[in-house]
């Protein structure tokens, strides 16, 4: 594969120095050629990050007058994130989009027309869709091994400080921040497994912990004609992070992701070797998966390349995003 050339969008969000911390680790596949840093305040925040001390920061102007680009990596205060995609897909270029893609699903499915009338890649980032023990299950479910799906139960928490609560979560205008931070994710993962539901159940509260009056506690129903399957998020949980978890249950066998990272462990169970009474699982050996977003951007090069194709459509990350924001708690008419 050629090098590709890059440039850097908005440094805001909370994702953003590790990415730009992983494409520089691949000099042999990219090159950053630029940064451009939305505010003083983001750069305060961001921008003395060790992963900039070598890059240029640039003003608006200079990052779209850099010659042969071939994407950018869009990375603003989430808020900001598909204000900064239109720019980008304006200007011909496709872009890594960071998640989630706002509050206003019109303005999201608007930028993936324009995306799509102009044959450009908008890759999401979903992070898990990369990941290998995910990967493992996701394999396993397209080949048939587990049968007919009856459920997926998902879990992604974290716990976080009152500090970072206020300054970030409580500061996307959305209905329950949580299940918008978070619960994208694992709908992704549902969507990819189970496709669209007949309808989605939100149930989200706020624990009042630091009394801060916020939904930081989110459980949200997929349902299907012979299936339930469920999503629990939490940004105030002692030891999310242990606790989240990928399950995908089906008539001929059970595969368990959990934790999905650092470290990873996969349980898998089949109809053969089940007992009704006592444990039968066993482990999956896996190579421990030292990063997050490599394979991701391997495979945005592939696809700009055309060496191979995007297996999600533009109707998927439109999806994808419609039920999350009804897992929030909003509701779209058909």
């Amino acid at each position: 594969m050629k090098k590709l050339r890059l440039a850097v969008y908005g440094i805001d969000h909370n994702h953003c120095a590790a990415k730009v911390s992983e494409l520089k680790s691949m000099p042999d596949l990219f090159e950053i050629c630029g940064v451009y840093c939305e505010s003083k305040e983001a750069f305060n925040r961001r921008g003395k990050e060790k992963c900039y001390e070598d890059l240029k920061f640039m003003s608006e102007d200079e990052l779209f007058s850099l010659k042969d680009l071939d994407f950018i990596l869009v990375e603003p205060a989430v808020p900001n994130l598909v204000k900064f995609a239109k720019v980008c897909i304006d200007k011909g270029y496709h872009i890594h989009l960071d998640k989630p893609a706002g509050v206003n699903l019109k303005e999201f499915e608007e930028l993936l027309n324009e995306a799509k009338n102009k044959n450009l890649i908008i890759q999401m980032g979903y992070m898990y869709r990369y990941n290998k023990a995910i990967r493992y299950v996701l394999d396993n479910v397209k080949q048939g091994k587990l049968g007919n799906i009856i459920s997926v139960d998902c879990q992604m928490s974290t716990g976080l400080d009152s500090n970072f609560k206020k300054n970030f979560l409580m500061s996307y205008g959305v209905k329950s921040p949580a299940m918008y931070i978070y619960g994208v994710h694992l709908i992704d993962l549902i969507v990819t497994v189970m496709g669209k539901p007949t309808r989605v159940i939100p149930l989200n509260k706020k624990t009042m912990i630091g009394d801060l009056d916020f939904e930081d506690s989110g459980f949200a129903i997929l349902e299907y004609p012979n299936a339930v399957c469920t999503v629990r998020v939490n940004a105030s949980e002692v030891n999310g992070w242990e606790r989240r978890e990928f399950v995908v249950c089906g008539e001929k066998g059970t595969i368990q992701v959990k934790p999905i990272e650092n470290p990873t462990q996969i349980i898998e169970c089949y109809k053969n070797e089940a007992k009704s009474w006592s444990s039968c699982g066993h482990e999956v050996g896996l190579t421990p998966q030292d990063y997050r977003y490599k394979d991701q951007f391997v495979h945005l090069s592939k696809m700009i390349q055309k060496i191979e194709s995007n297996p999600y459509s533009y109707e998927h990350e439109y999806l994808v995003h419609k039920l999350t924001l009804e897992a929030c708690g909003y509701r779209f008419d058909e």
